[in-house]
């Protein structure tokens, strides 16, 4: 992983859920993955995407009364610090769920 690529990554770990979600699709971010690791025109490269949003990020992209609904049940639970997604690139799903988070 290049330096500028590593530092991209620590700096969306800081970033909130809606703004890693616009930036993970870019096509310059693709782009630099694939010349990163030589991949030639047409071929594919399949990336595993890490997100792990805390939960007052989760119960932000709610409609606001299920977010505050849900927030105190969940504070009590495991999921308090946050829910690990792993979204692979050859999956549709994993772009349609990145799209719906920046609505």
């Amino acid at each position: 992983m290049s330096p500028d690529t590593r530092h991209l990554v620590l700096w969306m770990t800081y970033e909130d859920v809606v703004r890693v979600a616009e930036l993970k699709p870019r096509r310059s971010r693709i782009d630099q993955m694939r010349a990163e690791v030589g991949a030639r025109p047409g071929e594919p490269v399949h990336v595993t995407e890490f997100l792990k949003p805390r939960l007052e990020e989760i119960c932000a992209v709610l409609p606001a009364g299920l977010g505050q609904w849900i927030e105190p049940m969940l504070k009590s639970s495991r999921l308090a610090t946050g829910m690990a997604f792993r979204l692979r690139t050859d999956a549709l799903s994993s772009f349609a769920l990145l799209a719906l988070l920046r609505c």
